[in-house]
């Protein structure tokens, strides 16, 4: 499998087969282990197959961005290692949407989402947030088809105990 990169050659990344096993088998195990139960079932994993998609970075509510970019990264690897998609990397992400003039900070409408996904060649987007309540954390992801403009699935995963335990 490899990550794809419309400006670089290569990145082959070779799956985690006992993490891959643990995502698709779990129901909640973790914050972002749940996405073993967002991610649709439907698609077939071969690679002419699998739907391009792109995740948008989460938006940090209560933490600092630096978090919630970290925690981005780990939604996308988490992703892409169920074998069920194609993710489009955070760097060519924003040097596509760059090239374009497309100004994606405060891009949270569907209709913004979608046009994120046409300019990035994606068939799906995962957009959300992950913040603070009180003492414990809370990730929310919203997939949505670009071609429909339609949302399919929202989830959240509430009390988070620590902000060690986001990418568990």
């Amino acid at each position: 499998i490899t990550l794809v990169s419309r400006h670089k050659p290569g990145g082959v990344i070779k799956k985690n087969e006992s993490y891959q096993k643990a995502i698709l088998g779990a129901s909640f195990l973790g914050p972002i282990l749940a996405l073993g139960c967002f991610l649709p079932i439907s698609f077939a994993t071969a690679a002419s197959t699998r739907p391009m998609v792109a995740v948008i970075d989460l938006d940090a509510r209560g933490l600092s961005q630096a978090t919630a970019l970290s925690v981005s990264d780990y939604v996308r690897t988490v992703i892409f290692q169920t074998g069920k998609f194609t993710v489009i990397n955070r760097e060519d992400m924003n040097k596509l949407l760059k090239e374009q003039g497309f100004q994606a900070s405060g891009c949270v409408k569907d209709t913004c989402i979608v046009q994120m996904g046409q300019m990035l060649g994606a068939q799906k987007m995962f957009l959300g947030s992950v913040g603070k309540v009180g003492t414990s954390y809370v990730i929310t992801l919203k997939y949505v088809d670009v071609e429909t403009g339609t949302t399919e699935k929202i989830d959240t995963e509430p009390n988070i105990p620590s902000e060690n335990g986001l990418m568990r």
